[in-house]
């Protein structure tokens, strides 16, 4: 109630920090992967509060997602209108690509350290795939960047890199957990996938990173 309280007055509040749109692209060994969850939806198990000017909420009032996670739009402090927060011990943010994309690293930032919001240490990010959007394979723990200080917040950033050559998924998951297990706010503002098209799912096969072609494909058979 108390972290509620605070974050709901806080947001009423002025700010001297501007977000500013991220430029979606993340390299890996010399090759450049675009950010394709960008405007794209998602769903959260959290809980979050709404209020008229949308600021640091994730909610609409009627209840829907604003969609500030997947915007383009990185918050620039932890007081501006990117952020998107929501409540829980552990926080689920589940993104359907629209497709199946073969995927190289995933990003998130976060902020805390003021008006009640914990300190992002506190916070471990876990980032999990998907083929069919239920059932889901968990790649591991996010690595945390060192923490940087931006007026009165305090910012790390988490990033994860695969090291398959073949992850193909049409649903990405970021959890994170509160290490103190206790119901907290999660003051996020983008949520990022990188990677690229993979329009041949259907007609392969990947197993231990290994991509099977359809050999069947384009030749005769018979039926009773």
């Amino acid at each position: 109630a108390i972290l509620k309280e605070c974050a709901t007055k806080a947001c009423t509040e002025g700010y001297p920090f501007e977000p500013y749109e991220d430029d979606g692209i993340y390299v890996v060994d010399g090759v450049a992967y675009d950010d394709v969850a960008l405007n794209k939806t998602y769903t959260s198990n959290g809980t979050s509060y709404t209020n008229t000017s949308n600021q640091c909420t994730g909610h609409n009032e009627d209840g829907t997602i604003i969609g500030k996670l997947t915007d383009g739009v990185v918050a620039a402090t932890g007081s501006d209108a990117a952020i998107g927060c929501h409540k829980g011990a552990s926080v689920d943010y589940t993104i359907d690509l629209d497709g199946y994309y073969r995927l190289k690293a995933f990003k998130t930032d976060l902020y805390g350290g003021s008006w009640g919001i914990p300190d992002p240490n506190t916070i471990d990010f876990k980032v999990s795939v998907s083929t069919d959007g239920v059932n889901f394979t968990e790649l591991g723990t996010m690595t945390k960047s060192e923490e940087t200080t931006v007026g009165d917040w305090e910012h790390r950033d988490f990033t994860f890199v695969t090291d398959k050559e073949n992850l193909v998924a049409s649903h990405v998951r970021f959890t994170a957990i509160n290490s103190a297990g206790t119901v907290t706010w999660i003051w996020a503002s983008e949520l990022l996938a990188y990677g690229e098209a993979y329009d041949d799912y259907y007609m392969t096969y990947i197993e231990d990173d290994v991509v099977y072609e359809d050999v069947a494909l384009g030749k005769t058979y018979t039926s009773n």
